[in-house]
């Protein structure tokens, strides 16, 4: 009997571990970057207090940076569990084609496999044909102004940065000089567009960076980057703006002798063309973006609100992304949503959630694709595009009768109702007859009264 018991606690417990296990999940960054971008691996760890992950891997190609790690409560399916995330930066350090490593993560004491895959690191940072010929020249150091698109519509996004390049090969030595902040800030103001939203990366230290020019290795000192949203169709003339370098020479007495020398960026031309005519042409994102269902619904009871979490990530501008609430039907009643956004400023990736509100009023099987639906224009495509989601809900229980949008409002065709006749109260109407035949049949009581009086004393 005993041993009987402790196989049926041991199992219990068994069973209630397995209900508690932790949910861990492994995200990898873009699969096509270029030379100094920021690359990461992010684990995220629910159902467990504990957020241990031993080591990452090191990948060919990249450098390894800095990690971070978070911890938040979330919502999920109405249960509160805890939430860690932690995060590998890396920075693409050469080009080419690099394979994930062989690797397994130990994560709270479990073994989770790496994805197999390859990354992508491309140059493109290329010059045309003639172009600074004699810049190039000049001690193999330029001034370069990076424009990663020529060709956009209204809305899309694209990136500029400014930056010292000197090649691997130079013996000359450079230094910023002292007004640098100045020369900066100088020229910002003269290549920032007007009419555009702009979301600019903030640089507090220039540093050296690894970069390839025509299959050629420079040192990049980037001191300006930022997205820029164009607002109209008209095209973006970016100027050729200058830059003064120190350049340091050596005497034949060793002494040391600073010569001023001047620097060109080219002028480049950004071609704007209107979105194609749209009945939402001048509310919807503008990008390439994807739609994650954050919650799993499956079913659910009539009159018990449920709530629903959609993330929109992708390329575009995040921060002014909308998501409006679906029409309430005889089936739901929808809220509007809650919205929650990331996107690090200077950057092109982002991803927004909106948390809906749904309360069920009738039972059945339906596809929240049909309600839940997201029209943006697809940069990629060249057309607009729909995202809907993949979801589907049984709902059981009693229909529950709400007040629907498409009845009749209290203030419907107010405009119609005349205000020159005089409307008639009748409740107030029967009051006053009512209380003239109470005082008619009390005047008639005393009247009677009064003469019965009068004929007993005759």
């Amino acid at each position: 009997m005993r041993l009987f018991l402790f196989i049926l606690l041991a199992l219990l417990s068994f069973d209630s571990l397995g209900q508690e296990e932790s949910d861990i999940s492994v995200e990898l960054g873009p699969k096509v970057l270029k030379v100094g971008d920021a690359y990461s691996i992010k684990i995220t760890v629910r159902k467990s207090p504990n957020s241990v992950v031993e080591d990452f891997p090191e990948i060919e190609g990249f450098r390894k940076e800095g990690k971070s790690v978070s911890h938040a409560k979330v919502t999920i399916n109405e249960e509160s569990i805890l939430q860690h995330i932690i995060t590998q930066n890396y920075t693409a350090i050469k080009w080419g084609t690099f394979d994930l490593p062989d690797f397994v993560f130990l994560v709270n004491g479990e073994n989770i496999p790496l994805t197999e895959g390859e990354i992508t690191i491309g140059n493109n940072e290329t010059f045309g044909d003639g172009e600074f010929v004699d810049t190039l020249s000049n001690e193999d150091a330029l001034l370069f102004l990076f424009v990663n698109k020529q060709n956009i519509v209204v809305g899309e996004s694209f990136r500029i940065n400014l930056a010292f390049y000197v090649s691997e090969e130079n013996t000359a030595s450079w230094e910023f000089p002292k007004n640098m902040g100045y020369q900066v800030d100088l020229m910002v103001n003269k290549l920032k567009p007007e009419n555009c939203l702009e979301s600019r990366r903030e640089i507090r230290a220039i540093n050296a960076e690894p970069a390839v020019i025509n299959g050629k290795n420079y040192i990049r000192y980037k001191f300006y980057e930022s997205i820029y949203y164009p607002l109209s169709s008209q095209d973006i003339a970016l100027p050729s703006v200058r830059l003064n370098m120190d350049k340091l020479n050596i005497r034949a007495d060793s002494t040391q002798e600073v010569e001023v020398r001047p620097f060109y960026s080219r002028p480049f031309v950004i071609h704007v063309a209107e979105l194609p005519e749209h009945p939402l042409k001048n509310r919807v994102a503008v990008g390439n973006f994807k739609l994650n269902e954050m919650s799993k619904i499956g079913v659910a009871k009539t009159g018990k609100i449920l709530n629903y979490a959609i993330a929109i990530k992708g390329e575009g501008n995040i921060q002014t992304m909308l998501f409006d609430k679906p029409e309430n039907t005889v089936e739901f009643d929808f809220y509007p949503p809650q919205s929650f956004d990331k996107q690090i400023d200077g950057a092109e990736m982002g991803e927004k959630t909106f948390t809906f509100k749904v309360f069920p009023k009738d039972s059945g099987y339906f596809n929240f694709g049909d309600y839940f639906h997201w029209i943006y224009f697809n940069t990629v495509k060249k057309n607009y595009d729909t995202l809907r989601a993949e979801q589907s809900l049984l709902v059981s229980g009693p229909t529950i009768e709400t007040y629907s949008a498409n009845s009749r409002g209290v203030y419907e065709d107010l405009e119609n109702l005349s205000v020159s006749e005089k409307s008639i109260n009748y409740r107030k109407t029967v009051k006053i007859g009512a209380n003239v035949l109470l005082f008619l049949m009390l005047a008639g009581m005393l009247f009677i009264f009064d003469f019965k009086r009068k004929k007993r004393h005759q």
